[in-house]
């Protein structure tokens, strides 16, 4: 796995982004989120994984689609952040606490690991792939440590796919937005107009920036 980093003054939060390969993308999200929290400091870390589909699912499934194959890898993703990313990531400096993000089922990622890890403050999960298999399920039976800060977003036609289970996932996020709200002391969920593939860039920075904003600085 690799990562890159995007420093915004000191003594913020770093945000943990599960992220494609795409620099100018990532440039452009860290400027939005600049933007939208002003001089509020914050680091960006985008981290790529080795297998987009395998590494941020937190247990194997059905494949949903041909060549769709969930590996159930969100444990050793998971370990590489917490055994070999953070500590190269924090000998520069130290944040104030740390945040996941990402987008489709890097957001389901991001969620999943606040019930398995104390190590973040919060997740943005944007446009998350909240339909997949037993996701719902699984939450009915977790808790999460209290006080964290939760972005949710979706946008209104996703629900339109004819694709079985990703037709599910208005139900699935309202019901994630549900549990989550016993346990976050900030949690919102933000309807954006369109389907999947519109305004990620967009709507992945407002996420990370809602974190940011949340964030209460020593």
């Amino acid at each position: 796995m690799k990562y890159k980093i995007f420093t915004h003054g000191t003594g913020g939060p770093d945000i943990y982004w599960g992220a494609l390969p795409d620099e100018r993308d990532a440039e452009r999200v860290f400027d939005l989120v600049k933007q939208q929290n002003g001089d509020r400091p914050f680091r960006l870390i985008a981290y790529e994984p080795n297998n987009w589909n395998g590494d941020f699912s937190p247990w194997e499934a059905p494949a949903v689609f041909k060549g769709n194959d969930f590996l159930g890898n969100g444990k050793q993703m998971l370990n590489w952040l917490l055994e070999r990313c953070f500590p190269q990531v924090e000998q520069a400096a130290e944040p104030c606490c740390r945040y996941l993000a990402g987008y489709s089922l890097a957001g389901l990622f991001s969620l999943w690991a606040l019930t398995v890890s104390d190590a973040f403050a919060g997740a943005a999960s944007c446009s998350g792939s909240l339909w997949f298999p037993n996701w719902v399920e699984y939450l009915q039976g977790t808790t999460i440590p209290l006080h964290k800060n939760v972005f949710l977003s979706l946008g209104e036609s996703e629900k339109n796919t004819k694709i079985h289970p990703m037709n599910t996932v208005n139900e699935a996020t309202q019901a994630t937005y549900d549990h989550f709200s016993h346990f976050a002391d900030n949690i919102t969920l933000e309807w954006n107009v369109g389907g999947h593939f519109n305004y990620t860039t967009e709507r992945t920075a407002r996420g990370i920036g809602w974190l940011v904003e949340k964030t209460r600085l020593s």
